[in-house]
């Protein structure tokens, strides 16, 4: 929705979402982290995304990597 009002607003704002996975942070109580970023790392995979004015952005890329193959699946029903 951010997009698209700034887009027809023709404003030069870019918006991009951030799919986070698991960051160490005190938020996250699991038991066994499975491919958890430190804040460091998370912070500045938002930081390249976001100047490159990238549309989407996956917290490392491990996570990206499963995001596409999940993309390719079929839809569940």
């Amino acid at each position: 929705g951010l997009r698209d009002k700034a887009r027809s607003r023709k404003l030069p704002i870019a918006v991009t979402e951030i799919c986070p996975g698991f960051v160490d942070t005190a938020m996250m109580k699991a038991d066994r982290p499975f491919w958890v970023a430190s804040p460091a790392r998370a912070a500045d995979c938002i930081a390249r995304a976001s100047r490159r004015r990238a549309r989407h952005a996956e917290v490392t890329r491990r996570w990206a990597l499963i995001g596409a193959v999940l993309r390719l699946l079929p839809a569940p029903g």
